[in-house]
């Protein structure tokens, strides 16, 4: 993996950084929302989680939680 962008600067995950997948999850995920007069309704969504090390150049790895929108829109894969 490599980070395509400065977007996750903020977490100390520079541009260029490289990593690896490490582990990955499928977990339920629910969404519930209140309607027209107080009525709740739930949805499901279907999507995974992964857990990608990144490595730094001065000081130890980094592992960081990334679901699957986010890792579509800053990972590139090698």
């Amino acid at each position: 993996m490599r980070v395509r962008d400065d977007s996750c600067d903020d977490e100390g995950i520079e541009q260029g950084m490289l990593g690896k997948v490490v582990a990955i999850s499928f977990p339920p995920t629910v969404e519930i929302g209140v309607g027209k007069r107080g009525i709740r309704r739930g949805a499901q969504r279907e999507g995974w989680l992964v857990a990608v090390e990144f490595y730094r150049p001065h000081g130890p790895s980094a592992i960081f939680c990334v679901d699957q929108e986010e890792y579509d829109r800053v990972l590139d894969e090698l």
